[in-house]
């Protein structure tokens, strides 16, 4: 009988828990309704899908929300960044130690056709817009380039040889030229 109790309370939580989240889109809906004119017909849409619990519909609700699958999970972000971040810290110990490298040091990105690389690509373009253009990082390559190679395995092979250094003000010759010969362009 207890467990019958605690079972059904369990389950009017999880319903509430989704009443909740309903009542929530319901509101925020009605905000954009009147923040945003333009799509107001929509929003009234999707105000009566939830009030009507038309399940068939929710989905039409997060048609502009991408599939769980095509999300970039965070650990690509961060990857990215990182990758990113040794380019510009490449780039300053360059342009500050007036070294003449022998071998290519831009960022050329990701390839978009890749299957391990495409959320990286998708993130680098994201987080390139956002950037600071104060970096030091010279993205005439990457912008120049239409189809990209895949890079993913040089990049990581030269994080391992530059995380002992990622915190130096600036990267020695040798340092560089090591980080550098990890870079394989195609």
């Amino acid at each position: 009988m207890i467990q019958h109790f605690l079972l059904n309370r369990r389950k009017w939580r999880m319903r509430m828990d989704d009443r909740t989240l309903k009542l929530l889109l319901l509101q925020n809906y009605q905000l954009l309704e009147r923040l945003d004119p333009d799509k107001a017909e929509l929003y009234q849409q999707y105000k009566e899908i939830l009030r009507e619990g038309i399940v068939y519909d929710y989905s039409t609700m997060f048609d502009e929300l991408p599939r769980e699958e095509d999300c970039i999970p965070f650990e690509i972000s961060e990857e990215v960044i990182e990758i990113v971040h040794m380019f510009i810290h490449i780039g300053k110990s360059i342009r500050v130690s007036h070294y003449e490298m022998k071998v290519p040091y831009y960022f050329l990105g990701f390839n978009h056709h890749d299957d391990d690389e495409w959320h990286h690509a998708r993130y680098a373009e994201h987080y390139l817009r956002r950037l600071d253009e104060q970096q030091d990082l010279d993205l005439t390559s990457y912008h120049l380039r239409t189809e990209k190679k895949s890079y993913l395995s040089s990049y990581r092979d030269m994080l391992k040889v530059y995380h002992p250094y990622q915190y130096d003000d600036y990267l020695t010759y040798e340092v560089l030229e090591s980080i550098l010969n990890c870079y394989t362009h195609k």
